[in-house]
């Protein structure tokens, strides 16, 4: 048994849903999904599924708390993905902190940003 489709590194914002999928060259085989080397099972959040060799997790609405190393296993291959979940926020803090860097001034107003 071997990985032909490793996991890879995923990014998300929260509320988001994410996919981890892994294929591995035999077909139907059970997996086990680990979130820091801790068992995972589905729920109302965590969907886990197989469609012949291709594996998959889905998380809905992401969370901070998701952000974790996964890891599939089956048999003896192994594969593993690090989740990151950034929150709704990050990206505004990010675009304000780089305005006021260059001393751009601002406008703000519901749900809009001008600068002037």
């Amino acid at each position: 048994m071997t990985v032909l489709t490793p996991l890879g590194d995923k990014r998300v914002v929260e509320k988001q849903d994410v996919t981890f999928e892994c294929v591995f060259s035999k077909p139907d085989k059970p997996a086990t999904w680990s979130k820091k080397d801790k068992p995972i099972t589905a729920s109302d959040r965590i969907q886990i599924g197989v469609d012949g060799a291709r594996h998959f997790l889905t998380i809905k609405s992401a969370v901070l708390d998701d952000e974790a190393t996964y890891k599939i296993q089956v048999e003896s291959a192994v594969s593993s993905g690090k989740l990151i979940v950034e929150g709704q926020w990050d990206g505004l803090l990010l675009l304000l902190s780089v305005l006021s860097l260059y001393d751009i001034r601002m406008l703000w107003q519901l749900n809009t940003l001008t600068c002037v």
